[in-house]
């Protein structure tokens, strides 16, 4: 049986760390511009209402913060979701 000296394991740890927050970044980036996505496409709905209309509408906007949480619980939502799917298919195979 191979056996890994210290240093191999601390060098895997920090592979697995940098990888780790490397996906950190990725999420939060791509989140980022979804988020901003769907402000510009509100912000497109927005004004096709006001266009339809004749009248601007009320000057109350969504914040990003708004954007973000409504975005973030679709997003764990979503996971949890996908969780259950599997935990489903688990449970179907095993028994």
């Amino acid at each position: 049986m191979a056996t890994t000296t210290q240093r191999e394991r601390i060098a895997t740890l920090e592979s697995a760390i940098d990888a780790h927050d490397r996906e950190h970044e990725l999420l939060e980036r791509l989140w980022t511009q979804r988020l901003i996505a769907i402000e510009d496409r509100l912000a497109n709905i927005e004004e096709a209402l006001q266009t339809r209309l004749g009248a601007p509408l009320s000057n109350a906007r969504l914040s990003k913060r708004d954007v973000g949480l409504a975005s973030g619980s679709a997003a764990l939502a979503t996971i949890a979701w996908l969780l259950l799917e599997q935990l489903g298919a688990l449970a179907a195979r095993g028994g």
